[in-house]
């Protein structure tokens, strides 16, 4: 028996539980027992064998060990500084964040409220001549900066192509840096270490630039946040241009690629070209089977290398956006190719257009700028580095200081300062305070009686001033605000399949069949359902006005400019009025003819401005050698027309032209609605080409209907076959054809006598009227319809039809 004590019972035997003794160092056994020699061999053999494994073990340990300090690298020596010496506190791992008092006040507003802007002029609001001047001096920096910066972007992006470099990815930074690259900051020089590529493309686009005499924008103070907003645009833009436009480059690629266009083409070959065409491109945005090999091929060219064709790969602009920009401008660039091949071929055909990758901006007027809490400190404190008096002295604002961050806390007080816009906010229909009352309340007091707010923005170009203002939703409720985008989109879709388009019960006095267009603006045609006896009242009171009138001098100031003339009374058809629009009209109302001319006027006023417009190149090219080259022409000359059309009033008749043309809109609104009321319904017409028509201006399709809906009841309608059926028996219309004596001399006059026309011989010939159309049916009253009223009025019978108004 050993003398080791027994242990306790829960315990197990093999735990190594050791008792307090009195035993030496010495006497306690080492961790290695020598086994003398005396030993038999077996038992020496298992020692030696155990001991030379360990003496392996623990080299390969020291190996390891010397190799892995071996790897790890030095740690370099950091640079003493003031912001290094800093002692670190630990804080919470996700600190709160404190908001302002303003920032919950504003938030908690913002519920069940939109944006609406209020157009008008800069000078109207800011009384200070010195902010003034350096909003005009600082918007016409951005537009330089703004030009070059689109310049460096299509030719990084050719010289990319050409090259076989890799494209950038085009978002925000790739942005930035242009901005950058085309006007210096003090991290221009990092875009070397982070995009080589481009950085070489700015050493080539600056070292041609010194050349020429084109100053570039100085890095000035608060410059940095108006690129930055720069930046956002130009994003923006860049990919609804790449989206929006590749079906017209696809087309043409496909006109060209597939279309035999070599020799005069018979009317049957054209059909059949036509349909060929018309099939690849239906191929293109479907993933049906097909055997046109023409159809299969694009297809191929379409997706990536070893990429089956689907759904994912259809050219929409969803699509395009999903799987990046890089694919699609290669393929944008290659479609740039085929298409100047073909116009050096065949010069000036018909439908072939050279195009740009990205946006050239071809104006020189001012660009539009931001004005908020965070970019109306710089020009302040630009205002102040010239040598002017602070801003912040005569405001006397305590605890602002002159810092985008203070500035930014402090916006609500800021900005209201600066500008005057305090006419521009309205207040509640119960709200008991009278408006000079309300004026003089603070801005935390108008949260609580404000229905339209400032929304501390503004945006304006040196002339005009877009000013930003909350407004209550037309239709809000406190459940659709906290949902989802989602589940808002659901419910839409679930009202719509189920709710009619106007509410039920719905009975209208006058319904007014409308079609847009584009040689007509609009033609409306309307029908009032009410008794003959209401019919009159309104015209009867007018008499009555009118009389009243006439023995007072003082006439009643006119709610038009004074070239907007009297329009003619509306054309009275089977009980019916028909009121037409031309676009010819349209563009006298709205100031555009007036414009045209002063524009033309300056051209021939000021010689060096029409010789350096008329001399610019286009920049609509694929090579980059020849991008390079025509730039040369826009450093010489674009200070020139930046300060030229600085110093003349562009602004002021850009100004005037999109105010009168919203004027105009609302005119022939009112001549359309000429009595506003719910009951009024109005069909309006779903014109589904928006692109317009080639060789036309555009017309104001969306602009009316917003007009037409503060004045009536809009109901969008189909505009399928309308112009092809008869609105009386909804038959097919047939076209009119008429006989033309072709040898009918001309008629000829002498000291102002018609002398009579010698028909020696008679010879007719046959051909189509294309402004009639005939009704064939035996049984409708109708014979002829006019092509322009004919959809007015079969628009018009849809929207009075029962099944639509749920009558």
């Amino acid at each position: 028996m050993s003398d080791r004590p027994r242990l306790p019972p829960d315990k197990p035997p093999d735990d190594e539980i050791v008792p307090d003794s009195q035993e030496s160092e010495a006497d306690r056994p080492s961790e290695w027992e020598i086994v003398p020699e005396t030993e038999s061999s077996d038992t020496a053999s298992v020692d030696d064998e155990l001991s030379g494994e360990l003496l392996l073990l623990s080299v390969s340990s020291s190996v390891n060990r010397k190799k892995a300090t071996s790897t790890r690298k030095k740690k370099q020596t950091k640079k003493v500084t003031p912001k290094s010496k800093r002692e670190q506190t630990r804080i919470a791992p996700n600190p709160e964040r404190k908001k302002s008092l303003g920032t919950v006040l504003e938030k908690a507003f913002k519920k069940g409220k939109t944006f609406s802007n209020v157009v008008c002029r800069l000078a109207s609001i800011c009384s200070d001549p010195l902010l003034l001047e350096e909003i005009k001096r600082s918007a016409l920096a951005m537009k330089q900066v703004q030009m070059e910066a689109w310049h460096l972007v299509n030719l990084h992006t050719l010289r990319c192509l050409e090259n076989n470099l890799p494209l950038p990815d085009f978002g925000a930074t790739f942005f930035d840096q242009c901005c950058s690259g085309v006007a210096s900051t003090t991290r221009t020089h990092l875009i070397a270490q982070k995009n080589p590529s481009l950085w070489n493309s700015i050493q080539i686009y600056r070292d041609e630039r010194a050349h020429v005499d084109l100053a570039e924008v100085p890095n000035l103070t608060g410059y940095t946040e108006l690129k930055s907003q720069l930046r956002q645009q130009m994003v923006v833009n860049a990919g609804v241009m790449i989206r929006e436009h590749f079906r017209k480059r696809l087309r043409a690629y496909v006109e060209i690629t597939f279309g035999q266009t070599e020799g005069e083409l018979t009317k049957k070959k054209k059909q059949e070209r036509k349909t060929r065409l018309g099939q690849i491109m239906y191929a293109c945005y479907n993933v049906q089977d097909t055997d046109l090999p023409e159809a299969l091929q694009m297809r191929d060219m379409l997706t990536p290398a070893d990429v089956e064709w689907s759904d994912q790969w259809i050219p929409w602009p969803s699509h395009i956006k999903k799987n990046g920009m890089e694919f699609y401008v290669r393929l944008i660039w290659k479609f740039q190719n085929v298409v100047e091949e073909r116009m050096e071929e065949v010069p000036n055909e018909k439908g072939i257009r050279a195009f740009s990758l990205f946006p050239i901006s071809t104006s020189y007027m001012s660009a539009h700028i931001t004005l908020n809490g965070s970019t109306l400190a710089g020009f302040y404190a630009r205002i102040r580095k010239g040598g002017s008096e602070s801003v912040l002295d005569r405001w006397r604002l305590p605890g602002i200081s002159l810092k985008t961050s203070s500035f930014q806390q402090n916006r609500w007080t800021v900005i209201r300062r600066a500008f005057d816009i305090a006419r521009f906010e309205t207040r509640n229909a119960d709200c008991p305070l009278t408006k000079p009352e309300f004026v003089e309340l603070t801005v935390e007091e108008k949260y609580e009686h404000a229905s339209r707010l400032f929304a501390n923005q503004v945006t304006t170009n040196g002339y005009g001033a877009s000013v930003l203002l909350f407004r209550p939703k037309a239709d809000a409720s406190e459940e659709d605000e906290e949902e989802d985008e989602e589940e808002e989109k659901k419910k839409e879709k679930e009202e719509k399949e189920d709710v009619p388009v106007v509410p039920r019960g719905y009975v209208p006095n006058m319904v007014i069949g409308l079609d847009p267009g584009m040689r007509a603006l609009c033609t409306a045609v309307r029908e009032d359902f009410r008794p003959e006896e209401r019919r009159g009242r309104r015209t009867r009171r007018r008499r009555r006005s009118r009389q009243r009138r006439t023995g007072k001098t003082k006439r009643r100031k006119r709610d038009r400019p004074h070239w907007i003339r009297r329009h003619k009374a509306p054309r009275h058809r089977n009980d019916r009025d028909i009121v037409s629009v031309t676009s010819r009209e349209y563009r006298h109302m709205a100031g555009f003819n007036r414009g045209r001319s002063w524009n033309e006027g300056q051209r021939k006023l000021h010689p060096d401005y029409q010789k350096a417009i008329a001399g610019m190149p286009s920049f609509k090219t694929a090579k980059f050698e020849l991008y390079l080259e025509r730039l040369e022409y826009f450093w010489r000359n674009a200070s020139f027309l930046l300060d030229f059309c600085l110093e003349r009033p562009f602004l002021k008749w850009k100004f005037f032209q999109k105010r009168m043309a919203r004027v105009a809109v609302d005119e022939i609104a009112r001549r359309i609605v000429p009595i506003v009321s719910k009951q009024m319904c109005v069909a309006y017409g779903d014109w589904s080409r928006r692109n317009g028509i080639k060789g036309h201006a555009p017309s104001p399709v969306k602009g009316l209907e917003e007009a037409l809906q503060k004045r009536a009841t809009v109901v969008s309608m189909d505009e399928f076959k309308t112009s092809k059926l008869c609105s009386q028996c909804h038959q097919p219309l047939s076209i009119v054809r008429y006989a033309i004596d072709q040898k009918l001399p001309k008629r000829r006059t002498r000291k102002g006598v018609v002398l009579a026309r010698n028909r020696a011989e008679v010879q007719f010939e046959v051909k189509k009227c294309h402004a009639v159309l005939r009704c064939d049916h035996e049984k409708c009253d109708a014979r002829y319809w006019d092509r322009v009223t004919g959809p007015s009025q079969s628009t018009m019978h849809r929207g009075s039809a029962s099944d639509i108004l749920s009558l």
